[in-house]
């Protein structure tokens, strides 16, 4: 399949779980192969041996870029959501895997506090999880779906769009 990797990245909360789970569930309907990784997924399934500093961050990354690698390599149409919060890792993220489309959920800090059920993920203006995060705001991603302005349905259907997929 065309179009695939797809990175959904963006704040936590700004919508990459909710969209990433859509889109497997369209193309398992579809009857389609495909993985999702999901950032805190993989850091779960390696026993959460990393914590949350930018380096630590960075070797997570690494981690599902080298799968999402391999998987497209062998064809495997990949969706990845990851906060992806540096922007010199999306530019080793587009030299590693070109074909990769980084896709940027736009929501802005006080949106995404506010979908914050547990009211942990973004406490304090830096925070998520009692950890500081840096977002750095991307230079060049190849879509922005704006989450805070619309209904996720419509950001969904404007990511199927963007793919180029039929709902």
């Amino acid at each position: 399949m065309q179009n695939f990797p797809v990175w959904l990245f963006g704040l936590p909360n700004s919508g990459k779980s909710v969209l990433a789970g859509s889109l497997s569930r369209l193309l398992a309907r579809k009857k389609v192969a495909h993985e999702l990784l999901d950032g805190d997924l993989v850091r779960a399934f390696f026993a959460n041996d990393l914590g949350y500093s930018a380096d630590d961050r960075r070797r997570n990354i690494r981690r599902i870029m080298f799968a999402t690698h391999l998987l497209a390599k062998h064809g495997v149409p990949v969706i990845v959501a990851n906060v992806l919060p540096f922007e010199d890792m999306r530019r080793e993220l587009r030299e590693k895997i070109p074909q990769a489309r980084q896709v940027y959920l736009r929501a802005s800090l006080e949106a995404c506090r506010s979908r914050d059920s547990t009211k942990k993920a973004l406490q304090g203006a830096t925070d998520t999880f009692g950890r500081s995060l840096t977002f750095e705001e991307p230079a060049g991603p190849d879509f922005v779906v704006d989450t805070e302005s619309q209904p996720m349905e419509d950001s969904f259907h404007r990511l199927l769009d963007y793919l180029q997929i039929k709902d």
